[in-house]
């Protein structure tokens, strides 16, 4: 189900990243760029009821298999932009939130990125790699076979 509401993709996902991000670290756990791209894939394909990886979109990022797994460039600029807005920070590797800014989001998106962050935000980044891979039915040794392909492709 891709949320279609009042908000475009671009302002969802910089809403879910923001999220993220406050949430994490208000629970004294950090999160760097890649950790939150896997917590991302994670909230776009990851169904909270059955506790599989769908081919399915909540938000409609395209996510590919990349360098340190899964990964979208859609969401990497989002997060760049954030950045430049001076909304959230990264000092030494660790993203803050910084700013007042509001988070809007449709209550039951809100609800699977707390299911997220209570089921994988613990997890520490190369965890996390691993974990997402598993999902996809990847070993890491096999991950340079399917380097750029996208998800979809790789659930079919």
């Amino acid at each position: 189900m891709i949320y279609n509401l009042n908000l475009d993709r671009e302002k969802l996902t910089k809403n879910c990243i923001v999220y993220l991000i406050d949430k994490l670290n208000s629970k004294g756990i950090s999160i760097n760029r890649t950790k939150l791209m896997k917590l991302m894939f994670l909230v776009e394909h990851y169904n909270i009821e059955s506790n599989r990886i769908e081919k399915n979109k909540k938000i409609g990022n395209e996510f590919i298999i990349y360098n340190h797994g899964v990964f979208s460039f859609d969401v990497f600029e989002n997060m760049l932009q954030l950045i430049r807005e001076g909304i959230i920070s990264e000092e030494f590797g660790t993203l803050k939130k910084i700013s007042d800014m509001e988070i809007d989001l449709p209550k039951d998106l809100e609800r699977v990125l707390d299911r997220i962050i209570e089921k994988f935000g613990s997890l520490w980044t190369e965890e996390l790699i691993s974990k997402t891979l598993e999902e996809l039915g990847i070993k890491e040794n096999e991950k340079e076979k399917y380097f750029g392909k996208s998800i979809e492709e790789i659930l079919r």
